[in-house]
């Protein structure tokens, strides 16, 4: 697929006009700086629910007494939502803005995934543990089916690329490669089965200012 865009596809009318720059790490600090803070903190929720649903088969295993196949299909029916229903989200986004989608289904998070731990801890069986994958990867798919169009909008033509690895790596090493180890530390320290959400809110709580802060101070929809 990558091999076909590259070759195949004809860049952007906006892409072929820009005057191109030979320093386009240089000027993404100098110039872009809040852009970059904004992307950053927009980025956050995504590593972190990843990291999560990456997580869960080890939770469901060792934490709830799920079986492991148990555990890995419900990751795998998370997956299967986020592959069908991304391409109907971005359309979606295109006609409706990027960070009206992307609020909602962070807020949404936001509210429900401490509940929904709370009663997944409860209820530990096969159907709760689906039950909330099916919830939880619409409300993933509505967050990142929208998210790579607003980061690229995010940055002018120039320093595009390097604005968006920046922002993207910078939140997947601190927030999301600490992930799994901040989960089990939150559960060790606090005792509590439900300490997964914890992290999961603080990171919708981040999303949700630099959400707003894009709406605000950039002027997107």
């Amino acid at each position: 697929m990558a091999w076909y865009i590259r070759t195949k596809l004809d860049e952007t009318p906006e892409f072929l006009a820009a005057e191109t720059t030979t320093t386009p790490l240089r000027d993404t600090f100098a110039n872009q700086k809040l852009r970059l803070l904004i992307a950053i903190g927009v980025v956050v929720l995504g590593t972190v629910s990843t990291y999560l649903v990456l997580f869960m088969p080890t939770f469901g295993v060792k934490q709830l007494g799920l079986s492991p196949s148990v555990a890995f299909s419900a990751i795998a029916l998370t997956g299967l939502i986020q592959m069908v229903f991304s391409p109907m989200v971005g359309h979606l986004s295109d006609r409706h803005g990027r960070t009206t989608i992307m609020l909602t289904s962070a807020l949404l998070l936001l509210i429900l995934i401490n509940p929904a731990f709370v009663y997944l801890v409860a209820h530990p069986t096969f159907g709760t543990l689906i039950a909330m994958q099916v919830v939880f990867g619409f409300l993933m798919t509505g967050y990142f089916a929208a998210l790579p169009g607003l980061l690229s909008e995010m940055f002018p033509v120039q320093t595009r690329t390097t604005g968006m690895s920046l922002a993207y790596n910078v939140a997947v090493t601190i927030f999301g490669g600490f992930g799994p180890f901040i989960i089990a530390w939150l559960i060790n320290v606090t005792g509590s089965k439900t300490a997964p959400s914890f992290y999961m809110i603080f990171a919708a709580a981040i999303s949700l200012v630099a959400l707003m802060a894009a709406r605000r101070k950039l002027g997107f929809r």
